[in-house]
């Protein structure tokens, strides 16, 4: 298991922004920004307010009008706020978020729900605050290409 609610973890992971690209499988940013932009093109209205949940360096930002990005590592943030001056970002743990409920038309969680279950027992906290705050939810893995929505 990775100790993926430690700051050191993604800290490792930083180097290269914003250029870095994860490659999971078969699967990688380019690869799944169409499917995951179809997805997304479909299901949220283009002036909806969405949450990004673990939002990294951003890149998510550009589907979204109405956005806020919220990642708990200050690296990522200070990277997507560079790449991405006009965006909302913010420093927060994806575990206890601090919106009111029903804050957001949407949360979108990309490339989460598979690194949180598979070294964590967080899952229910991070889905339970992700639907506490959110009217929807939408769940996008890049292992995956189809979709779930809460």
């Amino acid at each position: 298991m990775k100790d993926i609610f430690n700051r050191a973890f993604w800290r490792k992971r930083v180097e290269g922004l914003p250029e870095m690209k994860y490659t999971i499988g078969k699967f990688d940013f380019e690869k799944c920004d169409p499917i995951h932009t179809a997805i997304i093109d479909e299901l949220i209205p283009n002036k909806a307010k969405v949450l990004d949940k673990g939002c990294g360096y951003g890149r998510a930002s550009g589907f979204f009008v109405n956005y806020t990005g919220i990642d708990f590592l200050n690296e990522f943030i200070d990277a997507a706020r560079e790449k991405y001056p006009d965006e909302k970002f913010m420093l927060g743990d994806m575990r206890s978020l601090p919106f009111r409920a029903n804050e957001f038309d949407w949360g979108v969680m990309i490339s989460i729900k598979g690194i949180v279950e598979g070294n964590t027992n967080d899952w229910p906290r991070v889905l339970r605050e992700a639907k506490r705050c959110c009217k929807k939810v939408l769940i996008l893995e890049y292992n995956d290409p189809g979709y779930e929505i809460l």
